[in-house]
């Protein structure tokens, strides 16, 4: 795999160029000053047992308690926060490995220690309690306290949800196993490509399927998943052990079902999971039109899962380094105003980013960091994949949102949900596909950037929905009695695969795999949102381009706002303030409608 050095091999972490990594002294700049904040926080978990019932004494003690609890998490968290990026740096690090296994303890115990603070909160007195949220004295911790209150219906009594919190590492198992397996054990070998051999890894697994040689696709995409088929028992008993984990919470919480209880953390009607899934079938019709186009134009009888993202437009070459990556998102992303792209483009040259692959580092791209910390970007940049470019939009539009509700409040409620986070980052993907798109004016170019356009909606809502789809079947099935064998999951993943794709589409014996190498089925209910977040984000950016081009901002300030509002209120009152309502399928409906249209319009140019 090339890097920033023009080499083939994947380097070791101790060789990369500092500039080429996140900087992480930013959090701690030695182990010292971690372990001073770990003495801290095992101190404090010792003590708060001091806190245990006096919850109900007065508003004043109240806040003092919440006040100290907060500074414990506002540490706990950057310590997490610092152990995370390590361990992602390098998974085959076994002093990050322990930090993180010593943080995740670490953080165990204290939710034990602290395990009857929730329970003891609801079991104060209707009256009582409403008289303490009225008092101004917790008028900062109203929105906190709220929404632990709602909880509790779900909520056990304090000997239980003391075990529980006990057990939280355990609950974590089959995620991290699966992590391990996939990231740092899993050996794909390497592909003859272009006289060479590159290691087949997860990050280049994408480029070589991007390929236009319809021998590299195949050859990457056999390679790829006969590494799978080595460990599909293996992978299938991890999956199903996070569905019984899965199905054990939500029942012990007294939830109807797992998919109720992942949708209740974010006041999420079951209705818009429903209603996406619904939306996505109606227009399943033009997906099978647009790959039998596909086929046409790659000159081919049998369109395979290998050919899935294979450029209906050739011979189109577009190389951006991490340099000129910044430059261009400088400019795209300027609809959103100078104060945005200022602070973006500063972050991006000052180290928030861990730039390129190296050995044992996390497969993908994410943003993280802390309430305390500048945003952080895993990437696995690729100057050849233009890809790579809009990974950085879109984990540029993760760090913005984060960077504005930190800012913006308290760290009782910055936090965001998921459910509104993939709105910001394909936000950002849209401005940068509109500003290739107006400042192209070569037809075969244009082209190109639609196919990619339109792969990549189809990757995020056709691809996504899919994924929900499964989800809640295999999760139905083992609620109902059903184990989930890899049979089952193969089963029902096939049966999907056939739906989405079509049954001209030609599977492969191994296809259906790709159910056990998923990373977010260990986040249970998750995926859905990538679709609503780009439906969402459709709407928002297209009002954002409209608004601004007659002069008024206001969309784009009620974007801003949005972005600021953090966990400050209910996704759905979030999104209506930044103006439109997700609980309607219209929303999804006319992303639908702009994804028909790029369709004809890719036709009528190529």
């Amino acid at each position: 795999m090339k890097n920033e050095n023009n080499t083939n091999v994947l380097i070791e972490r101790k060789d990369v160029k500092i500039e080429d990594t996140w900087d992480l002294s930013l959090l701690y700049k030695n182990d010292e000053e971690f372990e001073k904040d770990f003495k801290f926080i095992e101190d404090f978990s010792k003590e708060v047992i001091k806190f245990k019932g006096s919850l109900s004494k007065s508003a004043s003690e109240l806040k003092n308690i919440l006040d100290s609890i907060m500074k414990a998490y506002i540490i706990l968290e950057k310590l997490g926060s610092y152990a995370f990026l390590k361990q992602t740096e390098d998974l085959t690090n076994n002093d990050s490995n322990i930090k993180a296994a010593r943080y995740y303890k670490l953080s165990s115990e204290l939710s034990a220690n602290l395990s009857y603070f929730e329970p003891e909160l609801m079991s104060i007195e209707d009256e009582k309690i409403n008289s303490l949220l009225k008092d101004e004295a917790l008028k900062d911790y109203l929105i906190y306290l709220n929404k632990i209150l709602k909880y509790k219906p779900h909520t056990l009594s304090e000997k239980e949800e003391r075990i529980l919190a006990l057990q939280s590492e355990l609950s974590s198992t089959a995620s991290n196993v699966f992590d391990t397996l996939n990231d740092a054990d899993l050996d794909f070998g390497e592909l003859e490509y272009n006289g060479n051999k590159i290691p087949l890894t997860h990050a280049s697994f994408s480029s070589f399927q991007e390929s236009q040689d319809r021998e590299i696709r195949k050859n990457s995409y056999n390679q790829f998943y006969k590494e799978y088929d080595k460990h599909k028992n293996t992978l299938a008993e991890l999956y199903a052990s996070q569905i019984k984990q899965d199905i054990f919470d939500a029942r012990i919480r007294n939830y109807k079902s797992v998919r109720e209880m992942e949708l209740f953390k974010d006041d999420i009607p079951v209705s818009v999971y429903d209603s996406l899934i619904e939306s996505v079938h109606n227009a399943l019709p033009v997906v099978h039109s647009y790959y039998e186009y596909c086929a046409l134009k790659l000159g081919i009888d049998d369109f395979r899962q290998y050919d899935k993202y294979a450029p209906v437009v050739k011979d189109i070459k577009i190389y951006n380094t991490f340099d000129e990556a910044v430059e261009i998102l400088n400019k795209a992303l300027s609809p959103l105003g100078e104060e945005y792209v200022s602070i973006l483009t500063n972050g991006l040259n000052s180290r928030w980013v861990d730039k390129y692959e190296n050995k044992g580092k996390t497969s993908g791209a994410f943003s993280a960091g802390c309430y305390t910390s500048e945003p952080y970007i895993l990437m696995n940049f690729r100057n050849e994949s233009i890809e790579s470019l809009f990974t950085l939009a879109h984990e540029a539009g993760h760090s913005m949102h984060s960077y504005y509700s930190r800012k913006n409040n308290p760290f009782q409620h910055h936090d965001y949900t998921i459910f509104e986070a993939e709105a910001a980052s394909t936000f950002n993907e849209k401005l940068l596909f509109n500003y290739l798109m107006q400042n192209e004016s070569k037809k075969e170019v244009k082209a190109f950037l639609l196919n990619k356009d339109i792969n990549g909606f189809i990757a995020t809502v056709f691809r996504q929905t899919m994924f929900a789809e499964f989800e809640h079947i295999i999760h139905k099935e083992a609620e109902e009695g059903n184990p989930a064998t890899l049979e089952l999951i193969r089963t029902v993943y096939k049966d999907l695969l056939k739906k989405y794709f079509g049954e001209k589409a030609v599977l492969e014996e191994t296809s259906d795999l790709e159910a056990l190498r998923i990373p977010h089925f260990y986040r249970s209910f998750y995926v859905y949102k990538y679709a609503t977040g780009m439906s969402a984000a459709v709407a928002l950016s297209n009002g954002v381009l409209e608004g601004n081009a007659k002069g008024d901002f206001t969309n784009r300030d009620n974007y801003l706002k949005f972005l600021k509002s953090g966990g400050s209120r209910t996704p759905i009152e979030n999104f209506k303030a930044a103006g439109i309502d997700m609980t309607k399928p219209e929303v999804v409906e006319s992303a639908l409608k702009l994804f028909a249209k790029e369709a004809e319009e890719l036709k009528a140019l190529n």
